[in-house]
């Protein structure tokens, strides 16, 4: 499988634009936190290695108030080291699991901006191997756009286009996209999720193996 770094791969699907940064974001969680499940098929300590030879360890412990504790640490080649602590919980629907993060854990520097969940997909293969996926931005933006999901989708003028006699004034302008944020219900994004090809919603895992 495709080895992409966690937050990094996230990072390839926010936008920045003028300064501006916005994640894919979901107002409301997959189900309740306070109904959440400690998943302990998740406890222990989990590496990968990517292709230009950086080590990453993703740790699962119990968190406070049935919460779950992430830590990420990324070796790299440089010798530099890098870490985020993430506060989750898992949602187990069917046998699938997903984590609900807190996006202002993810971006702390953004977080007087940000608020909301981001959601990830998780499936251990065998009890020594496990896979993770981030949520894509492009199949929800389709579900908002022809009603599926409700939510809200901003955009940031990118220009103005001449016609073929060049002239401007008919204001042909290009859009593109600068904030997604789903604002349906708990039960209505789990539905959709259950009826889309998961491997369009959550594409290129990160494979990673037990070590503790």
């Amino acid at each position: 499988m495709k080895r992409i770094i966690l937050v990094a791969t996230l990072m390839t699907s926010l936008v920045f634009l003028n300064g501006c940064f916005c994640p894919l974001t979901s107002v409301n969680p997959l189900s309740d936190p306070q109904d959440a499940k400690y998943d302990k098929r998740l406890e222990g300590a989990w590496q990968s290695v990517s292709q230009d030879g950086d080590l990453e360890f993703v740790h699962f412990g119990k968190g406070d108030e049935k919460k779950t504790e992430m830590i990420i640490i990324e070796h790299m080649r440089s010798g530099k080291i890098d870490f985020s602590t993430l506060t989750v919980f898992p949602t187990i629907i069917n046998g699938k699991g997903y984590l609900n993060i807190h996006v202002e854990d993810l971006f702390e520097e953004f977080s007087e901006d940000l608020s909301g969940y981001v959601f990830m997909k998780y499936e251990l293969l065998d009890k020594n191997t496990l896979t993770l996926s981030f949520l894509k931005e492009k199949p929800i933006i389709e579900a908002i756009k022809s009603g599926k999901l409700e939510g809200e989708i901003t955009y940031e003028k990118k220009g103005i286009k001449k016609d073929d006699e060049g002239d401007s004034s008919k204001q042909n302008k290009k859009k593109t996209i600068k904030c997604v944020i789903l604002s349906d219900s708990s039960d209505n994004i789990l539905k959709y999720i259950q009826s889309v090809d998961p491997d369009k919603l959550f594409p290129e895992p990160i494979e990673l193996k037990r070590i503790k």
